[in-house]
């Protein structure tokens, strides 16, 4: 397969969302932009991982995760959808002490619990621009 150019793979991203306005998995999209990139040239495909990383790069579209829940507690440093840092939340409890409650994102506004550590499904939302 061909690879191919940030600009064409980020442009078909938002022909497609434009239309579409949502899209509830990472799967549907994968198939919608590839479909599209064989109109340019059959040899023309993106993996999943490098469209995912694309996406979340535009600020034209908004990316939601589903999450699925963990009976462990763990320490996560990384975000699991874009792979930057995460920020720890804290909270108050009863007696007005602060406790770690949760984690979240600046890039993506991945937002977790101690438990939740794996996004489970994307949804993929266009951004109406009015200005």
């Amino acid at each position: 397969m061909k690879k191919i150019s940030n600009r064409l793979a980020a442009s078909t991203i938002k022909n497609i969302l434009s239309k579409k306005k949502i899209i509830v998995t990472l799967k549907e999209l994968h198939f919608l932009v590839n479909r599209d990139l064989k109109k340019h040239s059959l040899n023309y495909s993106i993996s999943m991982n490098r469209l995912k990383n694309l996406v979340l790069d535009l600020e034209e579209v908004e990316v939601r995760t589903k999450n699925r829940k963990n009976a462990k507690k763990r320490n996560l440093k990384k975000c699991p959808v874009c792979n930057k840092e995460l920020k720890k939340v804290f909270g108050k409890n009863l007696f007005g002490k602060m406790i770690h409650i949760g984690y979240k994102c600046k890039k993506c506004s991945y937002n977790s619990s101690l438990f939740i550590t794996q996004p489970r499904e994307y949804i993929f939302i266009w951004k109406n621009k009015t200005k």
